[in-house]
């Protein structure tokens, strides 16, 4: 396929990443810093370099890939993508294809000789780069790469995999605005500087490429979490303080995935210890698993639906069974709005310390956001309604939430709620019931 030539002149970044010979390389750069435009050579190189290759580019949903990645491609190729599907097939009998993220399972039988993910920081987890791994096995290309363009997004997979655990055949690039400054235009650089007033986090991720900054499209917490990032209250080694008790809270599914977290009261902060999921398990796994930890426990807190019966049981509700499994006490999740909790766990996140066991809940707290009004969203201007959307970071948030809400609210030490602003007397419980009123008591008294 002939096409119209395009000269590039790559700068010294753009160079490291585009002659990188490592089995995964990454490019994690900041706007402006050519990082898809790098991506796209790499790809063509190999559709060029060998012969009948196979190459993938793959982007999460399907209209960032038509809107924006199959038009990139075009305009730095010079080649044009059949759109019925989604391939060029180059003179050599190379095929280069363009698939979004739901669209992988179907490559099972697929051997590739490079792929690409952009925008890899959109898929939550490495799952989808995992998969693709497996499909590197195309023996017409000698190098038979898979790398990612990304930008910076906290702590996520990214960063494990290429920053901060530095693995044999990964290679990390990295690229901010002065790595190709000269390039830009000036109208462009100055409304950047205007971005770092309006919005420093953005600022400082998009722009000066900081993996510490980050507040997600929607997010509940990703903001305040980002602030946790920057003060050191995130993946901290050995947190557990050995002699102190242990509360944990769950969030229990029939059908669905368990979620339980592990915390300690340390004068006025909160240590979230250890954390665990797992779904399609019986109550008496997760009890197990915590035995296992031999940590000294103080109190389990269950989600409020742990009362309901449960038929063809001898013991009827989830709490009996948790409570002839468990040899400290075990109470109720006072009731309480999702979205008063929400309110909760913002107020309270400034005194949560996470441990680096608990990767999974901080991904999960990251990740947490409402649903998209996708009926009156536009690109420049989404709308999100209050309630949050339910994915594979609601268990673990929801967990995380009750946590928050019975520290507030409900746990008793030494006479009084630990982490209500004002003491209240633990009498204060109301006499027929295992449950405790703090909001109506409170509205009683006087402060």
């Amino acid at each position: 396929m002939s096409r119209e030539v395009v000269n590039i002149e790559l700068n010294s970044k753009q160079r490291d990443f585009c002659n990188c010979k490592s089995r995964f390389p990454a490019f994690v750069g900041s706007w402006g810093c050519g990082k898809t435009m790098c991506g796209i050579i790499k790809i063509l190189q190999h559709a060029e370099t060998y012969k009948s290759n196979l190459c993938l580019i793959v982007r999460k949903k399907f209209t960032d890939l038509r809107d924006s990645t199959l038009k990139d491609f075009e305009r730095y190729t010079g080649l044009k993508v059949k759109k019925d599907d989604k391939e060029v097939r180059l003179s050599n009998g190379s095929v280069i294809m363009f698939r979004h993220g739901e669209e992988l399972s179907g490559l099972q039988n697929v051997n590739l000789g490079c792929f690409m993910i952009e925008q890899a920081e959109e898929f939550e987890t490495p799952e989808q780069f995992d998969l693709l791994r497996g499909r590197l096995r195309r023996e017409e290309d000698k190098m038979r790469q898979g790398y990612v363009i990304a930008n910076t997004a906290g702590h996520n997979w990214v960063w494990e995999r290429w920053k901060h655990q530095k693995l044999t055949d990964y290679h990390l690039t990295e690229a901010n605005i002065e790595d190709n400054r000269d390039h830009l235009p000036a109208d462009t650089l100055k409304d950047w500087e205007r971005l770092r007033e309006e919005s420093t986090r953005k600022y400082n991720r998009y722009v000066l490429n900081s993996w510490e900054d980050y507040d997600l499209e929607g997010a509940f917490y990703a903001g305040l979490m980002s602030d946790a990032l920057k003060e050191g209250r995130v993946d901290i080694p050995n947190l557990y303080v050995p002699g102190q008790k242990v509360y944990t809270a769950s969030d229990l599914g029939v059908s669905d995935t368990t979620a339980i977290v592990l915390f300690q009261i340390i004068k006025d902060k909160v240590y979230f210890i250890d954390c665990y999921e797992n779904y399609g398990e019986g109550i008496e796994h997760y009890c197990n698993w915590l035995d296992r930890r031999k940590y000294i426990y103080a109190e389990d807190y269950l989600p409020h639906d742990a009362r309901n019966r449960l038929q063809g049981k001898e013991v009827t509700t989830r709490l009996e069974i948790w409570q002839e499994l468990r040899r400290n006490s075990v109470y109720i999740v006072t009731d309480h709005r999702v979205e008063e909790g929400i309110e909760t766990v913002r107020g309270l996140l400034s005194k949560c310390y996470f441990d680096i066991k608990c990767k999974p809940l901080v991904n999960a707290l990251n990740h947490y956001k409402r649903q998209k009004r996708d009926t009156v969203s536009t690109e420049e201007r989404p709308v999100f309604d209050v309630k949050p959307l339910h994915d594979w970071s609601s268990n673990y948030a929801d967990a995380f939430r009750y946590a928050c809400h019975v520290y507030r609210f409900q746990i008793v030490i030494d006479g009084q709620l630990v982490g209500y602003p004002h003491a209240i007397p633990a009498n204060a419980y109301l006499e027929d019931e295992d449950e405790f009123n703090v909001l109506d008591w409170g509205r009683k008294r006087e402060f």
